[in-house]
């Protein structure tokens, strides 16, 4: 049997890994402000950019390399093994970052109701909005370039498996 079994089951997969991508770029962000102050806020948000602006740089010719060895199936394995590694080492290594005094309990409700709030509020929707737009321009980038890299500079497309 080959897998994905259908574009359903890929698609399903593949928003799944999107979900958990973002999620380690959240939580990434949030263990930083928990953890420091002031400044040294500013230097580790920084440099937690730019290892987020890196990887759609690095990503395609990694990839590119990795699809010398393995097929576009072997390249979700590898992922997928990437990311359970992650997941062990932020369960087994990772303790809670948020001082008891500034933890909520409030459950769902509570999200639902701050949710609310940030929708509401016109300066949070416009700079998340632009930080969307220029997140969605760089995922941009990182889809079409193997399509431009075909087509404009003559690069073979490599024979799927």
């Amino acid at each position: 049997m080959r897998w994905p079994p259908s574009v359903t089951v890929l698609v399903v997969l593949r928003l799944f890994q999107g979900t958990a991508a973002a999620a380690g770029i959240v939580i990434a962000r949030a263990v930083v402000r928990d953890v420091y102050e002031g400044s040294d806020i500013a230097r580790f948000l920084a440099l937690t950019m730019l290892i987020s602006g890196l990887a759609p740089i690095l990503a395609p010719m990694v990839g590119g390399q990795l699809l010398r060895l393995t097929s576009w199936r072997g390249a979700f394995v590898v992922l997928a093994a990437i990311g359970l590694l992650l997941l062990v080492a932020a369960a087994v290594g990772l303790p809670e970052t948020l001082r008891p005094e500034r933890r909520r309990s409030g459950g769902v409700r509570e999200t639902l109701t701050t949710v609310r709030g940030l929708v509401a509020d016109r300066m949070f929707m416009g700079y998340a909005l632009s930080s969307g737009l220029a997140m969605g321009a760089s995922f941009t980038y990182v889809s079409g370039a193997p399509f431009v890299s075909r087509s404009s500079m003559g690069s073979p497309p490599k024979p799927s498996a």
